[in-house]
């Protein structure tokens, strides 16, 4: 075998093994959630529910209608996640915010003092939280 051939041989060899490791990689998992958001069993409208992940930082953030219900329009890594409850959706630029943010436990507003996780499994998740005083 010629010292060229040798060559393309090794390389063909190396760049395969390269090839193959990159089909390898390990796929991110992700799922759909949703649920409602209530505070002392009533809805808690036109929030935002954030759900963090203390290992990874990947968070994630879906803004409930004013019956507390929420859906991530972007899917969601599977994981343990802290859940944070937070105030409205941005408002189109140039829009005067006339909305009055409810008062509700200062325990649901931080990653640090919330009492919630919740663990996104893959597949449909149905999320319900319920603030209490």
């Amino acid at each position: 075998m010629s010292k060229t051939s040798r060559y393309f041989v090794i390389t063909v060899l190396v760049l395969l093994v390269c090839v193959s490791f990159l089909g390898c990689k390990k796929k991110e998992i992700i799922s759909s959630v949703s649920g409602k958001v209530t505070y002392n069993g009533n809805p808690f409208g036109d929030g935002s529910i954030q759900f963090v992940n203390p290992s990874t930082g990947v968070s994630g953030i879906a803004y409930m209608d004013e019956s507390g219900n929420y859906k991530f329009v972007s899917p969601v890594p599977i994981g343990e996640y802290k859940v944070i409850i937070g105030g409205y959706a941005p408002l189109p630029p140039g829009e005067v915010d006339k909305r009055k943010m409810p008062n509700y436990p200062a325990k649901y507003k931080s990653a640090g003092t919330t009492e919630w996780s919740y663990t996104i499994v893959k597949g449909e998740n149905i999320a319900n939280f319920d603030m209490v005083d």
